[in-house]
This record gives C-alpha cells, structure tokens and sequence, in this order.
C-alpha cells in the first residue's frame, strides 16, 4: 500500500443491536403513541359529546313538564313517562332496563311538584305517585327514589300538614328498602319542631285564664278542642323523632 501511494481502508463496524433497535425503531414508536393519544382524545370527545346529548334530553324532557299549562296536560305527559318503551316516546332516548330514562325519577318529582305546589292540586301529584308505584315493579325501582318521596313529604306537608301520612310513607320507604337522606331527615325534623312547639303552647295556654281569646288568633279555625295536633298525629311526630335520632347515629 505504501508503494502504490493508497491509503488503508477499514470497514466501519456496525453498530450495537441496542442501539439499533433505538434507532431504527424510534420513529414506528412515535407514531403508535401518537395513534394511541389520538384514539384516546377520539373516545373521551365521543364520551362527552354521549354526555352532553343525554344532557340535553334530560333537559328536554324536563322542560316539557315545567311548561305544561295545565293539571290535564301535566298527568298526560306524565303517562306517556310512566309507558314502557315499546309506547312512550320517552323510551326513544337512551334508557335503562324496562325503557325508562335514566332520570325518570327527576320527572316524576318535578312532576309531584308541579302539580302540588304550581297548579295547587295535591290529588294530581297522589294519583302521579301512585301511578308511578303501581305501573310496574321497574317502574317503581326506576322511578320512586329517595327524592321523589321526599317531594311527596313535603307536599304532604305544606298541603295538608299530615303528619300520619307523612309517618306511612316513611314507613313505606323503609319497608321497601328506600334510602333516607338528610332532605328527609330535615323534614322529619321540620314537622316535629312545630308539633312539639304547638303543644308547648297548649301547656303554656292551660296555665293561662285569658288564653281563650288568644286561642282563636293563634290557632285560626282549624283549631279543635283547643288543640291543633291530634293525639294520633302527636304520636306519630314522636315516632318521626325516634327515627330521625336514629338516623343521626347510623
């Protein structure tokens, strides 16, 4: 080589397996990440855009009973609700098993609402609640939850002040296995602070010789036999606070 004036050659060695494989497999990494980011974002934007639809339809369906103009129109929206899916149009949204849709209970306490205090026609919500009870055994899972028996509590409550049927529908949710929550506890709470304070005022009234005057400006004409609550239903508010100093500890 030397006399013939060449300079030695060496052959370049290869390089490591390992960094081989680094090299030569970084770009096919890159992209199935990025594949793998994409179909990532692809799922979480069809899982909101899913959300949000079902967003909408609960709202939808919603307003449709916040806008009826009547106690008529209200319990035939309510019914077309209560239909399983193979004859509500409700059922066309996506629902659960018997073809309700997922907020069917959030119908039916609006419903309760609407037409006890709204149209001011208790009767209405009953036959709305009972309907919902006896439509079938999915219908009464689905739809007779904790909220929509507090809706009737209270309607119970500021309608008609009963105490007693407030005490059997307790009686009803703890016998068929519906949770309390502390909305009922407060109107447990509610109802036994006023009985408690009524009969405070009887006593006070007992040891009063003018009270008599005063009976009729503090009670008004519902007041029987100087007193507002009943035995049964003083009874019954006594069994309300038990439960609810039950409730508290649990």
């Amino acid at each position: 080589m030397v006399i013939k004036s060449r300079k030695p050659h060496k052959k370049t060695s290869p390089l490591p397996r390992g960094m081989m494989g680094s090299f030569y497999g970084k770009a096919d990494n890159n992209k199935s990440k990025q594949l793998r980011r994409d179909h990532e974002y692809n799922m979480a934007r069809m899982t909101n855009n899913d959300a949000i639809a079902a967003r909408d339809k609960e709202t939808n369906a919603i307003n449709t009973i916040v806008e009826c103009a009547s106690s008529r129109q209200l319990l035939e929206r309510v019914m077309e609700f209560t239909s399983s899916s193979s004859s509500s149009s409700a059922a066309t949204t996506t629902t659960t098993k018997g073809g309700y849709p997922p907020y069917y209970a959030k119908l039916l306490e609006r419903a309760i609402e609407m037409a006890g205090m709204t149209f001011e026609d208790p009767y209405l919500a009953l036959s709305i609640f009972e309907h919902a009870k006896t439509h079938s055994v999915v219908s009464y899972v689905s739809g007779c939850t904790t909220e929509v028996y507090n809706a009737m509590l209270m309607m119970r409550w500021k309608l008609w002040r009963d105490v007693h049927g407030m005490l059997n529908l307790v009686d009803e949710m703890m016998a068929n296995g519906v949770g309390y929550d502390t909305e009922t506890r407060r109107i447990m709470q509610l109802v036994v602070a006023e009985v408690e304070n009524e009969m405070r005022l009887d006593n006070d009234d007992d040891e009063d010789d003018g009270a008599a005057s005063s009976d009729v400006y503090r009670y008004g004409p519902n007041m029987k036999d100087g007193m507002v609550w009943s035995m049964d239903e003083r009874r019954s508010a006594n069994i309300m606070k038990a439960l609810v100093g039950k409730w508290l500890f649990k």
